[in-house]
């Protein structure tokens, strides 16, 4: 089994394919942790280097697990899945729901300049670029994970802080604990509008909640449609159990 990695629940996924008895490669980013099988990080090589992954490892089933932003690698892992004729399905973690979808950052950036004043754009670390809100002259805008490096920024912009951080809390306690803290920062930003990418991350659950219950909209900027037509999951568990 490979598993091309990078979405939200990744681990999950590959730690119950390996208590299913798989024997589990995962190709994914640096930044994202394994604990099971054999992983490797970095640059997988383009779809030619998935192929010759696929090939070595005798992989029989090829999982797309990639970021929902990642439209390069979604892109290399069908194309190495159509060269080397394994089947393929995907993982790809829920869309947030309840927020205002837009299809890209300047729909986004058009929409908070004419109903917003103090904005918090989430960039996930590069998935929006704030190039896009660059011309808005009136708008404070408050950035949250801001890449190093970007064309333009806003022109009036402030850092804060990240995510909330939800890895291992139960849904329970993100409701009682982590939506308070996540209100106070749009409190003590004034915000009124939010802007995030549709990234499938529990946190945005919390922000998104945090914003409701201060009345505060949400915008989503949708994700590529980048997945081929294959089957497609939206939790960990459900792969392992198809699989």
């Amino acid at each position: 089994m490979l598993v091309v990695g990078g979405a939200e629940g990744v681990g999950r996924l590959v730690a119950g394919l390996f208590r299913g008895g798989w024997e589990v490669t995962t190709v994914v980013p640096a930044s994202v942790t394994v604990a099971y099988g054999r992983v490797l990080t970095g640059y997988h090589g383009g779809a030619a280097g998935l192929a010759r992954t696929i090939a070595e490892g005798r992989i029989e089933v090829i999982v797309d697990a990639a970021a929902s932003f990642d439209a390069e690698l979604h892109a290399d892992t069908a194309e190495a899945a159509r060269a080397t004729g394994v089947p393929m399905v995907a993982y790809a973690p829920p869309a947030l729901a309840g927020a205002i979808n837009l299809p890209d950052a300047q729909a986004a950036a058009a929409w908070v300049a004419r109903h917003a004043h103090h904005v918090l754009l989430d960039c996930a670390d590069g998935v929006l670029d704030p190039t896009a809100f660059a011309d808005d002259a009136d708008n404070l805008y408050v950035l949250r994970r801001a890449p190093a490096q970007a064309e333009a920024w806003p022109r009036r912009h402030r850092d804060v802080a990240s995510l909330p951080d939800v890895a291992g809390v139960p849904d329970s306690f993100r409701d009682q604990g982590q939506k308070d803290e996540e209100r106070a920062v749009l409190r003590d930003n004034q915000v009124d509008a939010v802007v995030l990418p549709d990234t499938g991350e529990a946190a945005h659950q919390v922000t998104l909640a945090a914003a409701e219950s201060l009345g505060v909209p949400v915008v989503a900027v949708a994700r590529p449609d980048v997945l081929p037509a294959v089957t497609v999951f939206d939790s960990p568990e459900d792969v392992v159990r198809a699989l």
